[in-house]
């Protein structure tokens, strides 16, 4: 169905966004297959945490599809994590405001933490936010990245039979999250012929 949907999309020659847009925002998801009321309580369950609604919580990755066009693999539960978007802009202010106050308007940047490899988390969090997009990992350290992060493993402890792991990010609007998506179409148009 998936790959239908975006090889219809391309054969169309619809926009990349028009075909990211169909399949990961109508499309129901891949892994919750046969399993609506776990996707349900998921999605609601985290919907009440960051107090969004619950059409907000989108899924995304190989869960969303069932394969990964950037890491050429198929979804297995045993393996692959579950990639969660909450789409909401008061979200999203709600966590840049808590990194800008916790870093003195980045002048104080030390609460970043380490790197990942060469590139400071700093440097990783504001490249990820001139996208649309606050990721956990790159938060600075504070009370509410370690209760993001103490709420989604046990949320990944209760779901194990069925995800590797939970994981989740922000997306400041729709439009962000259509625009990260759409890599996957532009990808599948690059590499499709390796999912067939």
């Amino acid at each position: 169905m998936y790959k239908q949907g975006i090889k219809l999309g391309i054969e169309n020659e619809k926009p990349s966004e028009e075909i990211a847009k169909k399949i990961f925002l109508s499309f129901p998801t891949y892994a919750f297959h046969e399993k609506l009321e776990a996707e349900f309580d998921i999605r609601n369950r985290i919907s009440f945490f960051f107090s969004i609604p619950i059409s907000s919580v989108q899924i995304a990755g190989s869960a969303k599809i069932g394969f990964s066009c950037h890491k050429s693999n198929v979804f297995d539960s045993k393996s692959s994590d579950l990639d969660v978007s909450m789409i909401n802009e008061d979200l999203y202010l709600k966590y840049l405001k808590i990194a800008f106050e916790k870093t003195k308007g980045y002048t104080d940047c030390r609460q970043f933490g380490r790197t990942s490899g060469f590139i400071s988390h700093e440097t990783s969090f504001t490249k990820y936010l001139a996208k649309g997009i606050v990721r956990p990992d790159y938060l600075p350290r504070c009370k509410e990245q370690e209760e993001w992060f103490s709420f989604f493993n046990k949320l990944s402890a209760e779901y194990i039979s069925y995800f590797k792991n939970i994981n989740a990010g922000i997306y400041c609007s729709e439009y962000f999250f259509i625009s990260k998506q759409s890599s996957v179409i532009e990808n599948y148009k690059t590499l499709g012929q390796n999912y067939d």
